[in-house]
């Protein structure tokens, strides 16, 4: 036992032993990955570490958008394109990199379009220098939930390396996004402190009472944009200016907008943008600048404000409980130092009425230029009490408002503001702007019969504009009567139809039947059967061309491009608006990319196919010289998608029809199949055939009387029921004219790389050649000034007296 007991106790210690040498040995081994790579360099930052030395290597500021100013960085508006920056800096040394961005939504439901569209540019950071990285991004608005917020999500790589910055990553929340009814309304002046009063005027959002939460919906966000930041924060294009209402030029220089700049201003009144020039500033700037056409009156000198026009536009435009305008014209009688100025006006100029000559209209397409002979900010008119009125009605245009009382819970008096020709109380849209863009607003296919249309009056709201509820007006939507319209043509054109089964199998007995009997028989009968051989590989590749043509089919390595295009012009501009929808098909899977020249470009791919747009996102890449490019457009085998794209473009020259109805096409474009189409003041439509029309051509038009919506007697392709849709008078209201016409095939200035093997394209053709009259201006029905006095002597007065007859005639 003993001897046992020994064996086993040196056994057990012996095996203890090796244990503790092997453990020791693998201790020894695995020491350098126990403690990572300190036994081999000096630091070892970790993740926070990391993110401390980018912070010191590179500074970024939060994104901004445009426009904005100090006070509000962020504004944006559902389906409307927007331009925005981030300011980045290298404290290091100086450094290239990649800057990319997006805008997501909290909900991704939307169905139509890609959903994760990236903006990508390159970037230089000089050392030591803050350096503005400009971008464009779409917030696409939610079709289920449009409560849901934003968020902008940026990246910036160096030397392929991620940088992580603060700022990067900012949420937008719902008291930043534009309202339906909501517009920008930007003042450009080095005086902000003189415009406060715009901030709170009651057509920019009516408040009952200035120590309560308004309940009332805004119009408007003013922007006073200055020239305090060495980049004004306006976007370089009419396309990311859509959700822009108002410009009220004061005295900034014009030096400081970018011609670039200058350019999308004057796209923007073509379609529809209102400037208003206040003073003798503007005008003087303006006339030496590339929006010198846009200035009313050419000023020749200053004077003095005349007393008896100022005094005559205080009694025209006063609203009837106006308890200060006796005051107001005292003021005035002793007010000294007041500057106007004199000048010719226009060919297209006039006076605005009640306005008594001190304020000039100038209509350009389908907006309008504003000039006032006077100062705006001048204590002798904003102190008045109808100065909002006046400003609401002569200078915006907008519908007269009327102020009634009604009674809360606690039986106290709540004074609600309301738009007595309509009879709504928020504002439609249409009241607060007048931009338009046929292919994304323009009711092609109105419910309507065509004389409720035609007696329309009023131009609120407008019943030839579709309007969305989350939108509003000139939102790059999907569902828009042109773009669903273009789609079925599309879809038409570029579908691949294969054939039945039967179809199929009659094909092939008839393939075998030629080939062998019929070809045998032949030669037989001649006698010369040894050409039976000779016949087979020709019958062989006649079949194979047969049968690619029954089932439609690209053979091989083929690419198609199907385009249906609308070219939008205003007559007297050289400068257009054209959508495309491009429906891009391949026989194999392929990755495309889409140049253009121009930065006056948006696009975005719709959905197609079976590509999954998660995980196969396309980048909208910015260059340096301005150019536009769409990267990673990848379709796969024997499938078709279609993009959408917008851009302006410069047409060599104008399109303008006289009073002697002779219509001069001065553009590079040659027009075919054309019809103008009129609707006279009185109601009545009136055609005119137009079958050619060349570049450098012009013709005289016979008009004569017709009732019908369409155009019938033109011959048309496919594209007849758009076509149809466009030049129907039904959606056209009293005063306006306008030609249809086709363009053939597609107008240059869009690349695909590889380039397609087949090319089909057609480009509908409409230029506005009149405009309906601005409505004349109207002063407000009442003042809650004089309400609250009538209340304060009379607790029993609770409504008012609305008045009655017709109040919408135009000038």
């Amino acid at each position: 036992m003993t001897s046992g007991s020994s064996i086993k106790r040196h056994v057990v210690e012996s095996t203890d032993r090796n244990h503790y040498r092997t453990g020791l040995w693998l201790v020894v081994l695995l020491f350098p990955f126990l403690v990572g790579c300190e036994g081999c360099r000096t630091s070892n930052p970790n993740t926070k570490n990391d993110q401390s030395q980018s912070e010191r290597l590179y500074q970024s500021q939060s994104i901004r958008t445009y426009p904005s100013d100090d006070d509000r960085p962020i504004g944006i508006k559902p389906s409307h394109w927007i331009a925005a920056s981030q300011r980045l800096k290298s404290t290091a040394s100086d450094a290239r990199g990649e800057f990319t961005s997006r805008i997501k939504r909290s909900r991704t439901d939307r169905v139509g379009a890609e959903e994760d569209l990236r903006v990508n540019r390159e970037v230089i950071l000089p050392r030591g220098q803050w350096r503005e990285v400009d971008f464009r991004l779409l917030p696409q608005q939610s079709d289920r939930d449009r409560e849901n917020f934003y968020f902008v999500d940026s990246q910036l790589k160096i030397s392929g390396q991620p940088v992580e910055l603060p700022g990067m990553r900012r949420v937008i929340n719902n008291d930043e996004i534009l309202k339906s009814q909501e517009y920008f309304f930007l003042i450009f002046t080095t005086r902000p402190e003189r415009f406060t009063g715009l901030q709170r005027a009651d057509w920019v959002r009516f408040q009952s009472d200035p120590f309560r939460v308004s309940k009332s919906e805004p119009n408007f966000r003013v922007i006073t944009i200055s020239d305090n930041r060495s980049q004004v924060p306006l976007p370089e294009t009419m396309l990311d200016l859509t959700a822009t209402g108002v410009i009220l030029w004061d005295d900034l220089p014009i030096e400081i907008i970018t011609p670039r700049q200058q350019l999308a201003i004057s796209d923007w009144i073509r379609f529809g943008g209102l400037l208003v020039l206040n003073g003798a500033a503007p005008s003087e700037a303006l006339s030496f600048s590339a929006l010198a056409d846009l200035v009313p009156m050419e000023m020749e000198s200053r004077v003095e404000l005349d007393f008896e026009e100022a005094k005559n536009l205080l009694l025209d435009s006063a609203v009837p409980n106006d308890s200060s305008l006796e005051k107001q014209i005292a003021v005035l009688g002793q007010y000294t130092g007041g500057i106007s100025f004199v000048g010719k006006l226009k060919d297209d100029a006039n006076y605005v009425m009640a306005s008594n000559n001190l304020l000039v209209r100038l209509p350009a397409g389908r907006g309008h230029v504003i000039q006032s002979r006077f100062d705006l900010t001048s204590d002798w008119i904003t102190n008045w009490q109808s100065f909002d009125s006046f400003f609401n009605s002569a200078i915006l245009g907008r519908p007269r408002r009327a102020i009634r009382v009604l009674k809360d819970e606690f039986d106290e008096p709540v004074f609600t503001q309301y738009y007595p020709d309509q009879q709504v109380e928020a504002a439609d849209p249409t009241f607060n702007t007048r931009f338009r863009i046929i292919a994304r607003d323009a009711k092609l296919s109105a419910s309507e019969t065509e004389g409720q249309l035609s007696q329309e009056k009023t131009a609120f709201p407008d019943p030839f504009t579709a309007v969305d509820p989350v939108s509003g007006i000139s939102g790059w939507r999907h569902d828009s009567d042109f773009i669903r319209f273009g789609a079925d043509v599309l879809r038409e054109r570029s579908s691949i139809r294969v054939p039945e089964a039967a179809t199929a199998m009659v094909i092939l007995f008839s393939y075998l039947i030629v080939l062998i009997p019929i070809n045998y028989i032949l030669f037989r009968l001649i006698n010369r059967l040894e050409w039976f051989w000779l016949a087979t590989p020709v019958i062989a590749i006649a079949g194979v061309v047969v049968v690619a043509y029954a089932i439609q089919l690209d053979i091989g390595f083929a690419r198609s491009r199907h385009e249906l295009s609308l070219l939008e012009v205003h007559g007297k501009y050289s400068r257009a608006h054209l959508t495309r929808l491009v429906a891009v098909y391949n026989s194999l899977s392929t990755n495309y990319e889409i140049d253009f020249a121009s930065s006056d470009v948006s696009i975005e791919p719709t959905l197609g196919g079976e590509v999954d747009v998660a995980s196969y996102p396309s980048t909208l890449k910015l260059e340096r010289t301005g150019a536009i490019s769409l990267d990673d457009f990848l379709i796969r085998s024997n499938q078709a998608r279609v993009l959408r794209v917008e851009q302006m473009i410069e047409l060599g020259g104008s399109i303008v029809l006289s009073a002697d109805d002779r219509i001069n096409n001065q553009s590079d474009l040659h027009l075919r199949d054309g019809m103008v189409i009129r609707r006279k003041e009185d109601g009545r439509l009136e055609k005119a055939i137009l079958r050619d029309l060349g570049s450098s051509q012009q013709a005289i038009l016979k008009f004569e009387l017709f009732d019908e919506t369409g155009v019938s007697d033109l011959e048309l392709q496919s594209q007849e029921e758009l076509l149809n849709s466009l030049a129907t008078g039904r959606t056209m209201p009293r005063g306006a004219a306008k030609l249809v016409a086709l363009y053939d095939g597609a107008i240059d200035g869009m690349n695909t790389q590889p380039p397609m093997d087949q090319q089909h394209g057609q480009t509908l053709v409409v230029v506005h050649l009149g405009y309906a009259n601005w409505p004349a201006p109207i002063p407000d029905v009442n003042l809650m000034t004089g309400l609250v006095a009538n209340l304060s002597r009379d607790q029993k007065t609770t409504t008012i007296n609305e008045p009655s007859g017709d109040l919408s005639s135009n000038d």
